[in-house]
């Protein structure tokens, strides 16, 4: 029984993880449309997301983006805001989590050098229902046409 219930409740987390990373998408795409066109408003959103959580190297968004410029842009997002800050810091430890249990690759060098500098200010690894809070705040604070989208991704809002 206790194996069923911790299989559903690392299913919840992972997909609270998923709706997580994409507010941050689509919380990027909504300010960066303002300036951009939208796939460039995408991909450089994609490699803020990428910098965010730690994951530096893709070839993918190396061809369509300036990298560099992107991992400055994301440093100083996550700098200036202490919502997108909790967001990534609890994002990143349930990432952990979920490694720990085989259900996400392991956490990256640059992912734990970023708990290392922002996680001290939010010292409580974050609970199921801490997670899910703050997940739902990250939602209802998304600006309408982003929380239609992520709505239409997975059904919440």
């Amino acid at each position: 029984m206790f194996g069923s219930r911790k299989k559903r409740l690392l299913e919840k987390m992972q997909g609270l993880h998923q709706v997580a990373g994409t507010c941050v998408f689509l919380r990027c795409e909504s300010e960066l449309l303002s300036s951009y066109g939208r796939e460039e408003a995408s991909a450089r959103s994609a490699a803020i997301l990428a910098s965010l959580f730690g994951r530096l190297h893709n070839p993918e968004l190396d061809n369509l983006v300036d990298m560099d410029q992107m991992r400055d842009t994301a440093a100083k997002k996550l700098a200036e805001d202490p919502e997108l800050q909790e967001l990534v810091v609890q994002t990143l430890r349930v990432e952990g989590t979920l490694a720990a249990e085989g259900r996400h690759p392991p956490l990256t060098a640059a992912a734990e050098s970023l708990l290392e500098t922002h996680g001290a200010r939010f010292p409580h690894a974050p609970t199921p229902q801490s997670y899910d809070a703050l997940v739902e705040s990250a939602v209802r604070d998304l600006p309408d046409d982003a929380r239609t989208k992520l709505m239409g991704t997975f059904g919440v809002g």
